[in-house]
């Protein structure tokens, strides 16, 4: 099928071309695609390190599937090596919730260890000032990679 320059607005460049040919699905490729499920309709597996199985993935309580990753030891800024992590649990969930997953998604912010009590005396600050400036640097840095927040995020300092 052929499109005149004018019907596709392509007039108004100057172009010397006569039309434009419209790709046509072949017919194999349209029954091919007719049989391949939708994301919707697949249902998530995951190798079972504990059977060595892979099994279907899917909410324990029939509501929600619970996710817990561990989130960063706030004592320094993040590096892409910590975000790697975070990368791949958000592009899980992504793929979760395409297949119509509901996912609950839960992390911790390691806000006490030794590297932050050896650095937070150094600094001369409390602890929790010294750690505050790093976990805000880690949401801001989530946002500027595209990486959706969990859900609920606790520190472990937090009672």
């Amino acid at each position: 099928m052929s499109i005149p320059l004018e019907d596709a607005g392509l007039k108004a460049y100057g172009l010397r071309l006569a039309t434009i040919e419209k790709f046509e699905t072949p017919p194999q490729f349209r029954l091919f695609m007719s049989k391949m499920p939708t994301l919707e309709s697949m249902t998530p597996r995951l190798f079972n390190t504990l059977t060595g199985e892979v099994d279907p993935l899917f909410a324990a309580d029939g509501v929600a599937l619970r996710m817990y990753a561990c989130g960063p030891t706030v004592y320094d800024y993040g590096h892409i090596g910590n975000f790697r992590t975070f990368l791949q649990v958000d592009i899980l969930r992504r793929f979760l919730r395409l297949t119509g997953t509901n996912v609950r998604h839960v992390m911790n912010i390691t806000d006490v260890d030794d590297k932050i009590i050896r650095n937070a005396a150094a600094a001369g600050v409390p602890i929790g000032e010294y750690t505050a400036k790093f976990e805000q640097a880690f949401f801001e840095d989530l946002d500027w990679l595209g990486v959706e927040h969990p859900e609920r995020h606790f520190r472990s300092t937090a009672s």
